[in-house]
């Protein structure tokens, strides 16, 4: 379990939190590791596991922790204002796996006017996996120079496959989680 913690007397604010969070990491000592760590340091872990965005917290509140748990199973994050009693929750759900994993994702893009599909975590299953259609989809980073040439060769190729039964799609792996199933043998 990951906690980050921010303030002004940092040091003072996380012993604080640590007296609290210790009541329940003692419960769990042989099931999971905490970590107590600064929020400043951990803005693009935070920004992953969608607690925060473009520095901006989306969850709780500014004098309370945030608490995320990366696990071999997927990632989750806490949305609950922090107290003992929901940290305690928060961390046997996670054990239990009853609580939902986060994913990373971008908003829907209308793909009507596109040729080549834009995906997003949200409509993974519905273009790719779902899909009456065979799908060619090319997983890509917007900061890769390869990725940018390939996708104009996409679209071309996609012109040339227009009446067949055939899907062109993309997906930005920076701003969106794959799902387990397609991340093996990727180096990401």
């Amino acid at each position: 379990m990951g906690i980050f913690c921010s303030g002004k007397n940092w040091f003072l604010e996380t012993r604080y939190w640590y007296n609290r969070i210790l009541k329940v990491a003692k419960q769990y000592e042989t099931k999971a590791f905490f970590a107590i760590s600064n929020e400043a340091v951990f803005d693009q872990e935070l920004e992953d596991f969608g607690l925060k965005k473009n520095g901006e917290r989306l969850v709780g509140t500014d004098d309370q922790p945030m608490i995320a748990a990366d696990t071999n199973r997927g990632r989750y994050r806490m949305e609950t204002n922090f107290s003992v009693e929901n940290f305690a929750q928060f961390v046997q759900s996670v054990l239990d796996n009853q609580i939902e994993k986060f994913m990373k994702s971008e908003d829907e893009v209308t793909n009507s006017d596109n040729f080549v599909k834009v995906v997003v975590n949200k409509n993974f299953d519905q273009i790719v996996l779902n899909s009456p259609f065979n799908v060619f989809l090319m997983l890509f980073s917007p900061i890769c120079g390869i990725c940018r040439r390939l996708s104009v060769k996409l679209d071309e190729l996609d012109q040339q496959f227009i009446n067949e039964d055939i899907i062109f799609a993309k997906m930005d792996i920076m701003a969106n989680d794959i799902p387990p199933l397609f991340t093996d043998g990727l180096l990401l």
